[in-house]
């Protein structure tokens, strides 16, 4: 609600110089949307690889596959160079190795056999080795791909979760917000992820509770349960973490949140 008075003060100001010389009323504009454009969630190596997995192996037969891959995350930020780490997915391996973003790593076989010395794990070392299909598609998944941005009836589930976001922030000061609603929405790719495909179209008309009791999260069963999942998907990152761990009502509240409570927030 903040974001809108002040956009609507922003508004505001520019009717009232709308006398002053063009180059004037652009700088107003351009100034007037600071916040929303840091606000945008960015997506970590290891989220992207994650959602790489998700996408690789969408199939129930394969769920010990999917586990399997996404336990490389780490490893796989770890192989990858420090110059393409901003860059991917929003451009695939070989995009980045064609701008020589990757080294002497820019051939699959390549950014393989580097990779294989980074996994000690040897159901990894399998999948990599076994599966022909995988790292040339792996070379050329970027976030383009539907699975990190996942489809539903009011928008993505990323967008829906930045509604929690911006709703469960409301009351604070305006200060506070500016600092944990970016960081809440940074975990949207992570609850798009923990949230079963077949479940996203339902979230949050119903909420996740009502999800969890009809079996609909995959043995996510408590609000404990989804925190320990949100949790593993974010991995590494500490300030994420740390906005779940040390806010006791998140998870809860997040947990029992659904459309109606936008409705009566407005």
């Amino acid at each position: 609600m903040k974001n809108f008075f002040a956009n609507r003060r922003g508004t505001l100001l520019i009717g009232g110089i709308v006398n002053l010389v063009i180059p004037s009323i652009m700088v107003v504009a351009l100034l007037g949307s600071p916040l929303r454009s840091f606000a945008r969630p960015l997506v970590t190596v290891e989220q992207g690889f994650k959602a790489f997995c998700k996408n690789y192996f969408d199939g129930i037969s394969q769920k010990k596959d999917l586990a399997t891959c996404r336990a490389m995350s780490g490893s796989f930020a770890n192989v990858l160079p420090k110059d393409a780490k901003s860059l991917w997915p929003d451009e695939s391996l070989k995009v980045l190795a064609t701008n020589n973003k990757l080294g002497t790593l820019n051939t699959p076989n390549k950014f393989r056999t580097a990779w294989l010395k980074q996994i000690t794990d040897q159901v990894q070392r399998t999948l990599i080795r076994g599966d022909k299909g995988f790292m040339p598609t792996l070379f050329g998944f970027e976030s383009s791909v539907s699975v990190l941005k996942p489809s539903g009836s009011e928008g993505n589930i990323e967008e829906r979760f930045e509604e929690f976001c911006d709703f469960y922030y409301n009351d604070e000061p305006e200060e506070e917000q500016e600092v944990d609603v970016p960081a809440c929405k940074g975990i949207s790719v992570s609850f798009a992820i923990v949230v079963p495909e077949d479940a996203q179209d339902r979230w949050p008309d119903e909420n996740l509770k009502v999800l969890a009791e009809d079996d609909a999260l995959d043995g996510i069963e408590t609000p404990e349960d989804f925190e320990n999942a949100l949790l593993d998907e974010i991995g590494d990152d500490k300030d994420l973490k740390i906005l779940i761990e040390q806010d006791k009502d998140f998870i809860p509240t997040l947990f029992e949140f659904e459309l109606a409570d936008l409705d009566s927030n407005s």
